[in-house]
C-alpha cells in the first residue's frame, strides 16, 4: 500500500499542476543498506558480486513497456525485469510488470481504501481488522503495535478478515468491481 499511496499522491498532484493525465513508469523499493551475503563454502569474487547484485535488485512493478524498462535501468541490473534479445519483455517477467490498465485499477483501489479508511476513522471506527490467510498466517506476528491495538480473536467482537487464496486476475477483477460499485453507490470516489 505504501508505494501505491505515494504513486497516487504524485499522480493526483501532477494532474492538478500539469493538467494532463500521466502514466506511472513504475514503483520500486530501493534498499538503503548494502546487502550482506555469507556462503557455506569459498566462492569467487564474481560469484559474490552476482549474489550481491541479485540482492540489490529493486522489487516492485514497472510499466509493461520496453522503452520504460530501458529508461529506468538500461543495464537491467537493478530491476527485476529482463528484456529479450529482440527488445520485448520476457514472458516470465509478469511478476514485475503491470499494464497501464492494471496501474489504473491499483491506483483507483488504493484511493478507495484510503478514503474509506478516512471515513471510518472520522465516524469513530478505529477497530483493528487484521487478515488471516488460508494457511493461518497473519501480520500480527510481525507487528510492533500488537499490544496497543488490543486485537484478540478470543474476545467477542474481534474476528479475523479471512483472506482466500486468489489468482492475480481474480484479485484485479475484485479491486475493479469494488471501485466501480462503491463509486456508483456514492460511498467512495475514484482516486
Amino acid at each position: 500500500m505504501q508505494l501505491l499511496t505515494y504513486l497516487l499522491a504524485a499522480r493526483n498532484l501532477l494532474r492538478q499542476t500539469e493538467g494532463e493525465e500521466l502514466l506511472p513508469a513504475g514503483m520500486l523499493y530501493c534498499f538503503l543498506r548494502w546487502p550482506m551475503y555469507s556462503a557455506g563454502r569459498k566462492i569467487s569474487v564474481d560469484e559474490a558480486r552476482k549474489k550481491i547484485e541479485n540482492e540489490l535488485k529493486m522489487p516492485g512493478w514497472v510499466l509493461a513497456d520496453p522503452e520504460v524498462v530501458r529508461a529506468i535501468d538500461s543495464t537491467q541490473q537493478f530491476i527485476k525485469v529482463k528484456l529479450n534479445k529482440d527488445g520485448s519483455i520476457g514472458k516470465n517477467q509478469r511478476a514485475s510488470v503491470r499494464s497501464p490498465e492494471e496501474f489504473d485499477i491499483l491506483l483507483a483501489y488504493i484511493g478507495y481504501l484510503l478514503e474509506d479508511t478516512g471515513r471510518k476513522i472520522l465516524s469513530g471506527d478505529i477497530s483493528a481488522r487484521p487478515y488471516r490467510l488460508q494457511d493461518g498466517k497473519t501480520p500480527c506476528g510481525y507487528c510492533s503495535y500488537r499490544v496497543l491495538c488490543g486485537f484478540d480473536p478470543s474476545v467477542e467482537g474481534y474476528a479475523w478478515q479471512e483472506m482466500p487464496k486468489l489468482e492475480e486476475a481474480e484479485i484485479l477483477d475484485s479491486m475493479e468491481w469494488t471501485v466501480n460499485e462503491k463509486t456508483k453507490s456514492g460511498k467512495g470516489e475514484k482516486g
